[in-house]
C-alpha cells in the first residue's frame, strides 16, 4: 500500500490531539497480565518477601501485597523476562525496548517510512547527551564499539577515501532482545561502579538456566504488502522515490524480512545451560539514478540484502561454595551497497563482534567478592567489486556509455579489548548504622586499527577537442565520440596503509551506602586513567535519600554527580588519512603538467575527556494500588571533541589560539574541546501495583510524561568531524554563541508512553498495547540570510541569521497479541500478531530549506509470527 499524495499529515503540535476513543480503548483494556514493572522476573511474584539490598535500585513491583513500601528509585529501571516478551518490537532491537523509558530519546531520522527494509538499530540518546556516549555492557563487560561510533549513518553509498567510514553503531553486538533475560538502565544517581559514559547505562544479562528445561523455536515476517508506506508523489502521479532518500540510498517498497530463533535451557547435573541463535535477514530493492550526462539519467533497480546473526549463550554453576559463569557471544551484520549513483560499483560492509565473559563469585566472611574477565573483538569492513574508477567525458552525450564506472576499494577496521574487573562488596552494622560497600576497579588493553589493505587508482580521461554535451570531437576518424577521443589528464593513487593504536585503561571506584535511621547517603568515588589521552579524570559520585514518614512508602532523592566520557580511535586517525594519496596531472601529449602531494593535514591535539556534570532531584510515592515516580534532571555537557580547520587569516581566535606565527597550523586539522550542552529533562512515572482483574482477565500498566529543554552548539550529525562555529548568531532579537541554540536532534520536548498489558490465563493470551504521544519538537536553522536588524545597532551584516522551524507532533499505537496454548504436558505452541502504528498516522521529518520534498515517517506495519516450544 503506497499513500502517494499523503494527505493524511498530522497538523502542527497546538492541533496535534489523541482521539478519546483511544485513550478509553487503552485505559479500559480488559484486564492484566504480570506486572510489568521494571523488575518482572519470574521470581518477583513468588511473595512480598523484602528485596536483597542490591535489589533495591530495581523498579520492582510484585503483584501480591498488603502494604506497599517502595520499591523503585529514580533514575534505574529494571526490565525483565516479562516486559520483553510482551513490549511492542517493530525489529527485536534493544532501541525497541528502550522505548519504554521516558529518559531515553531517539533521532527523527530512525524512523522513515522509505528505511523500512533497514535492520540498523536504532540511537538512544539520554539527557541531551550524544547518543555515542553511551555505555552498553553484556553480562557486565564494556561492549561499546569505539572505532566510529559517531558516524550514525549505514553506508549505502560513497564511502570515504578520505576518511574512516563508520556506521556500525555504537552498540558492538546487535542483540536480538528475546534472547536476553533482562536490561538495567542507568539515567541518573549512577553507581560509582560505572564509567565511561556522558548519558546513560544500559546493562544486559543474557537468559540463565532457571531450573526448568526447555526448547523453543520461533519464526516471524514482515513484507512490503503489509505495510502503508508514506511517499510524496511526482507530477504523474508515482511515487517519488528520490524524495524518499534515506541514509543515502533510495528504496521502493519491495521487501522480504523473515527472522528466526532458537533458544534452549537445559540443566547437566549441577550446571545449567543456555544457548540462543537468532537471524534476521531482509531481501530488498533498490532504486537509484544511473548519471550518464547533464539532462539524462536511467532508473535503475539492485537487489540487496540486510542479513543479522546472534549466538549468545551462559553457562552457570556452583563448585565448593564458588560461584562459576561462563558466557559468550557473537554477532554479525552484513548487508550490500553502492558505492555512488555515478561510480556505481557494489560492495559488501560487514560488521562483527565475538567475545566471552569468565566470572567468579565467592563469600569471604561478612563480603563477597567478583572477579570478571572478559575478551571482546569488533570489526568493520568493506570489500568492494573494485579498486578502480575511473571517469570518461567522450561517454558524455551517450545513450549506452556511462562516464562513470568502478568502486572505491577495500577497508578493514577492528578493536580487540581484554578486560579484569575485581569487586568486593560487604554490609557492616554498627551501632545503628549501617555500611553497603562497593570496592572495585577495572585494568583493560585496547588494539585498534585501521587498514586500508591495497592503492586504489583513479583515472581521469578528458576530451582533446571538447563537443559540448556531445562528448568530444572526433580525433580518430571513426565519426563518433570515442575513447580515441580523449587522452588521460589525472591519475590519483590512494595509497595503502594502516593506522594502529594501543592503550591500556586502569581504573577505581569506592562507594558507601551509609543508612542512618531514615536517611540513607550514597557517597562514591570513581578514577579513571587512559594511556590514550593520558589524562586523569576524577568523578564524584553523591546522593541523599530520606525516608520523609518512616514507612518507606515515601522517598525524596537528591544527588550530584560527574560522568565521563568515551576514547575513540577517530581521535588517533584524525586525518591522517587524507594523506595517504598524491596525484599527477597530465598534458594532451603525455608529459606531466603538475604533481600533487597531500600531507597528513593534522595538527597535534591535547585533548581533555568529555563529561557532563548532572543535578537531580527525584520523588518515589508507593500507594497500595501503584508506585509514582517523579525525577528532576539538570545535565550539563562540556568537553565534547569536535573539529577545527584552522585559518589564521579569517579568525583572530584562531591567531591567538594556535600557532600562526610560524603559519605552522594553517589549514590544518585540530581536534578540540568546544563541545558544549545544557539540558533539563522531568519525568513522571505511575505503575500499577497489582492487576486489575475484569471477567477473567488481569491487566497491568505503566504510565510514562517526559519533558526535555536542550541547548547546544552541534547543528549537524557529524560527531567527531563536526566544525563547530564559534561566531555570534542573530537569534531571536539578538546576537548569542552557538550554544545557547536548540539542540538539533534527539531534543523531544514532551512525551507521553502508555504500556498497558492484558492476559487472559485461561485462553492462554497475552494482549499488550504502546501508545506513544510525542511532541515535534524545534530547531533553529540557517536562513542563509545575514542580520540587517536596524534596531541592534551592532548587527552590521556579519552575522547568521537563524529561525525556528517546527516539527509536527506524532502519536502512534502499537499493539501486541499472543497466544501461548499447551497441547501436552511439555509441548505448546506460539502464535503471535504485531501491528506497528495502528491507526497510520504519518508527519514531515524533513528540515532542509533547501528542498520541500518531505521525508515522512513510518506507516502501519504488521508482524506475523509463529513458533513451537517443548
Amino acid at each position: 500500500m503506497v499513500d502517494h499524495q499523503h494527505a493524511r499529515l498530522r497538523p502542527r503540535w497546538r492541533s496535534c490531539r489523541l482521539p478519546m476513543t483511544s485513550l478509553l480503548l487503552i485505559v479500559a483494556l480488559p484486564a492484566a497480565a504480570q506486572a510489568l514493572e521494571d523488575a518482572d522476573a519470574p521470581a518477583e511474584a513468588a511473595s512480598a518477601e523484602e528485596p536483597a539490598p542490591d535489589e533495591e535500585q530495581a523498579l520492582q513491583v510484585p503483584v501480591q501485597v498488603e502494604a506497599r513500601a517502595i520499591e523503585a528509585q529514580p533514575g534505574v529501571a529494571r526490565y525483565g523476562r516479562e516486559t520483553i516478551a510482551a513490549a511492542p518490537a517493530a525489529n527485536g532491537h534493544l532501541a525497541d525496548l528502550l522505548r519504554l523509558n521516558p529518559a531515553a530519546d531517539f533521532a527523527r531520522e530512525g524512523g522513515l517510512s522509505a528505511s523500512s527494509a533497514v535492520l540498523r538499530p536504532g540511537e538512544v540518546s539520554f539527557h541531551g547527551q550524544p547518543f555515542y556516549q553511551n555505555l552498553f555492557l553484556i553480562d557486565g563487560a564494556d561492549t561499546v564499539n569505539d572505532l566510529n561510533p559517531g558516524d550514525a549513518t549505514d553506508i549505502w553509498s560513497t564511502p570515504s577515501l578520505v576518511a574512516p567510514h563508520g556506521g556500525s553503531s555504537p552498540q558492538g553486538y546487535y542483540v536480538n532482545v528475546d534472547l536476553l533475560d533482562a536490561v538495567e538502565v542507568y539515567d541518573s544517581n549512577v553507581p560509582a561502579e560505572y564509567g565511561g559514559f556522558t548519558g546513560g547505562v544500559v546493562a544486559s544479562k543474557l537468559k540463565r538456566h532457571d531450573g526448568e528445561d526447555r526448547l523453543e523455536m520461533r519464526f516471524g515476517l514482515k513484507r512490503d504488502e503489509w505495510e502503508s508506506f508514506h511517499v510524496d508523489a511526482t507530477e504523474d502521479g508515482e511515487p517519488d522515490i528520490a524524495g524518499a532518500d534515506y541514509y543515502s540510498a533510495r528504496y521502493i517498497p519491495n521487501y522480504f524480512k523473515p527472522n528466526m530463533r532458537i533458544s534452549m535451557r537445559r540443566g547437566v547435573g549441577a550446571v545449567g545451560v543456555t544457548l540462543g541463535i537468532s537471524r534476521r535477514r531482509s531481501r530488498f530493492m533498490q532504486e537509484y539514478e544511473k548519471r550518464y550526462h547533464v539532462g539524462r539519467r536511467e532508473v535503475r533497480h539492485i537487489r540487496y540484502q540486510d542479513q543479522i546473526d546472534n549466538v549468545v549463550g551462559r553457562i552457570d554453576g556452583s563448585i565448593d561454595g564458588n560461584e562459576l559463569g561462563l558466557s559468550f557471544r557473537y554477532a554479525k551484520r552484513r548487508h550490500d551497497g553502492l558505492t555512488a549513483t555515478t561510480y556505481d560499483g557494489a560492495f559488501e560492509k560487514e560488521h562483527d563482534g565475538y567475545g566471552a565473559t569468565g566470572d567468579w563469585t565467592r563469600q569471604l566472611g561478612a563480603g563477597t567478592l567478583q572477579l570478571q574477565f572478559s575478551f571482546d573483538r569488533l570489526g568493520d569492513s568493506l570489500d568492494s567489486d573494485s579498486d578502480q574508477f575511473t571517469f570518461h567525458e567522450y561517454a558524455e552525450g551517450s545513450a549506452v556509455e556511462s562516464q562513470w564506472e568502478g568502486a572505491f576499494g577495500d577497508s578493514v577496521s577492528a578493536q580487540r579489548r581484554f578486560g579484569l574487573k575485581p569487586k568486593w562488596t560487604a554490609t557492616i552494622a554498627r551501632g545503628g548504622v549501617e555500611h553497603a560497600i562497593a570496592v572495585g576497579g577495572e585494568v583493560r588493553r585496547t588494539r585498534s586499527f585501521y587498514e586500508r589493505p591495497t592503492d586504489i587508482t583513479f583515472h581521469l580521461y578528458w576530451c582533446i577537442r571538447d563537443n559540448g554535451r556531445n562528448g568530444c570531437r572526433d580525433m580518430d576518424g571513426d565519426g563518433a565520440s570515442s575513447a580515441g577521443d580523449e587522452y588521460l589528464s589525472r591519475i590519483s593513487h590512494y595509497y595503502a596503509g594502516e593506522v594502529e593504536l594501543r592503550y591500556g585503561e586502569l581504573t577505581a571506584y569506592v562507594e558507601d551506602r551509609i543508612r542512618l535511621g531514615r536517611w540513607q547517603f550514597n557517597l562514591g568515588l570513581r578514577a579513571d586513567r587512559n594511556s590514550f589521552l593520558g589524562n586523569l579524570d576524577v568523578a564524584p559520585r553523591l546522593s541523599v535519600e530520606w525516608d520523609v514518614f518512616g514507612g518507606d512508602e515515601s522517598r525524596l532523592v537528591a544527588g550530584a554527580n560527574r560522568y565521563y566520557g568515551r576514547s575513540f580511535l577517530r581521535y588517533e586517525l584524525n586525518d591522517a588519512i587524507y594523506g595517504w594519496r598524491d596525484s599527477v596531472q597530465y598534458n594532451v601529449d603525455g608529459t606531466v603538467r603538475r604533481e600533487f602531494s597531500y600531507d597528513n593535514r593534522t595538527g597535534a591535539a591535547d585533548l581533555k575527556t568529555p563529561y557532563s556534570d548532572e543535578w537531580m532531584l527525584g520523588w518515589t510515592q508507593a500507594f497500595e494500588w501503584a508506585t509514582a515516580r517523579l525525577q528532576f534532571v539538570a545535565r550539563e555537557g562540556r568537553d565534547g571533541v569536535s573539529r577545527v580547520l584552522v585559518d589564521c587569516d579569517r579568525n583572530v581566535a584562531h591567531a591567538m589560539r594556535f600557532n600562526c606565527a610560524d603559519d605552522m597550523d594553517d589549514g590544518k586539522y585540530f581536534y578540540a574541546n568546544d563541545g558544549r550542552s545544557s539540558t533539563r529533562s522531568g519525568t513522571v512515572e505511575l505503575a500499577s501495583a497489582r492487576p486489575l482483574r475484569l471477567a477473567g482477565t488481569e491487566t497491568s500498566f505503566r504510565l510514562a510524561l517526559g519533558f526535555k529543554s536542550s541547548d547546544g552548539n552541534r547543528q549537524t550529525d557529524d560527531a567527531y568531524d563536526e566544525r563547530i562555529d564559534e561566531d555570534l548568531i542573530h537569534y531571536q532579537g539578538e546576537l548569542i554563541a552557538s550554544t545557547a541554540l536548540p539542540a538539533w536532534d534527539f531534543n523531544i520536548p514532551f512525551t507521553t508512553r502508555l504500556l498497558a498489558v492484558t492476559q487472559a490465563p485461561t485462553w492462554n493470551l497475552t494482549w499488550s498495547n504502546f501508545v506513544n504521544l510525542r511532541r515535534g519538537g524545534t530547531i533553529a536553522r540557517d536562513t542563509g540570510d545575514d542580520c540587517d536588524d536596524e534596531d541592534i545597532d551592532f548587527c552590521d551584516g556579519e552575522y547568521d541569521v537563524y529561525a525556528d522551524f517546527e516539527f509536527d507532533g506524532l502519536w502512534t499505537l502499537d499493539t501486541r497479541l499472543t497466544w501461548r496454548p499447551t497441547f501436552f504436558e511439555r509441548f505448546g505452541g506460539h502464535l503471535e500478531l504485531q501491528v506497528m502504528n495502528v491507526l497510520d498516522d504519518a508527519v514531515d521529518i524533513n528540515h532542509s530549506r533547501h528542498s520541500s520534498r518531505r521525508r515522512l515517517t513510518s506507516g502501519r506495519l504488521f508482524t506475523a509470527e509463529i513458533g513451537a516450544r517443548f
